[in-house]
């Protein structure tokens, strides 16, 4: 094979490259492509610059054998003009290549800058006037309003943790690719959702998964695995002021060879709390700040637990089909709340929209499913299907 065609196959392969990358869109793929288009970036970049001197230098050699009669210089003259031909194709492939992975880089997912994909969901919540949801993902927040999705504010940390309450929230994680901010991102807080993070505690040390907290109140609780500056033992443990003090919960009533994965607090009561385990069986409720537990939800897998805002438990139960139960705290009463069909799939996340309680949005934990609810349960929309978010408009 002629070494100009080489040439030109190695240029469209790299020209491919950042298109390839923008094909992925899946969320998990996300960091990779933008590192595959921004190597591309700097890599056209660079052969652009050297193509067009090269370029230049070679026109300027034909130019000086204009009018040259020798023969040896003639070929030589007919030669350069071959090269300048493929040099110029070449710086013309090259600026293509740079402009494809500057949109790829900025618009990695290949869609409209307001539409992103998510994958995981690591919790989710509503603003105080209710006008539109929250989500935490691998890679930053997204926002429903008005049956729209949008990226949300600030940097795309990888949120975990996540806690929403009537001010902002509290989160823990990750910080974003390119961040200045240290890793693992502690105990942070932003009331201005995602805009500016205040580091709360830990910062640089610790990541923690599972916490919840009271909406209204905004007692956080958090599970602890390992010791750190400022917690001593593994176990649960919440604090009323901040992450200032921080008391242990006695956790009388719940297994010990049973690691919480979730959590659940009451909006207004701050010393009711649920948890459960994914993989094991029924779900622990406390009314004490967690220092005693009583077990309901026998014979159920416990995905996910949500306290309204009028009081009642929220349950995304599984024992061979997905559920969704709610319990009166006081009567004990157990009601069933119709779910969307769903195959091999339960409900992970649930949250309520706090001026208007029968809007009701659920996820689903296997396909990243999300349905929305304007009567109470009774009938399902969905607004993300698999991680891709759905466009309803003004519903």
């Amino acid at each position: 094979m002629k070494l100009n065609k080489v040439f030109t196959l190695f240029l469209l392969g790299m020209t491919i490259l950042p298109a390839i990358a923008a094909a992925h869109g899946g969320e998990e793929e996300s960091t990779t492509d933008s590192m595959i288009s921004l190597y591309s970036f700097f890599g056209f970049g660079f052969l652009f610059l050297l193509f067009i001197i090269l370029y230049f230098i070679k026109q300027y050699k034909i130019n000086t054998m204009e009018n040259s009669k020798n023969q040896e210089e003639r070929k030589q003259r007919k030669t350069l003009k071959n090269h300048v031909k493929w040099l110029r194709i070449g710086w013309i492939i090259s600026i293509v290549g740079v402009v494809i992975s500057v949109v790829v880089f900025f618009n990695p997912g290949g869609e409209s800058n307001n539409v992103t994909e998510f994958g995981h969901i690591h919790g989710m919540g509503y603003n105080s006037e209710g006008d539109h949801l929250v989500l935490a993902t691998h890679t930053g927040l997204k926002v429903y309003e008005d049956g729209n999705w949008r990226d949300g504010e600030g940097e795309n940390h990888d949120y975990m943790g996540f806690a929403k309450t009537n001010d902002g929230f509290y989160a823990s994680g990750h910080p974003a690719l390119g961040s200045q901010l240290k890793d693992p991102l502690g105990i942070v807080k932003s009331t201005d959702e995602g805009k500016s993070l205040e580091q709360l505690a830990l910062y640089g040390q610790v990541d923690f998964h599972t916490t919840g907290i009271s909406y209204n109140k905004q007692t956080l609780y958090v599970i602890n695995h390992v010791p750190n500056e400022i917690i001593s033992n593994p176990g649960l443990y919440y604090t009323k002021d901040e992450v200032q003090t921080w008391t242990q919960s006695q956790m009388a009533g719940f297994p010990t060879e049973i690691v919480p994965e979730g959590i659940a607090v009451h909006p207004n009561d701050n010393g009711i709390v649920a948890l459960f385990n994914r993989n094991s069986d029924g779900l622990y409720l406390s009314r004490d700040n967690g220092d005693s537990f009583e077990k309901l939800f026998d014979g159920f897998q416990v995905l996910g637990a949500y306290f309204d805002f009028n009081g009642k438990l929220w349950v995304g139960t599984y024992a061979g089909q997905a559920g969704l139960q709610q319990l009166d705290l006081d009567s004990g009463e157990i009601t069933q709340v119709s779910v969307p069909d769903m195959t091999e799939d339960t409900i992970q996340y649930i949250a309520q929209n706090p001026t208007n309680t029968e809007e009701i949005v659920i996820t689903t934990y296997n396909n990243i499913d999300m349905y929305k609810s304007n009567d109470g349960g009774q009938t399902w929309s969905m607004i993300a299907d698999k991680g891709k978010p759905i466009q309803t408009e003004n519903e």
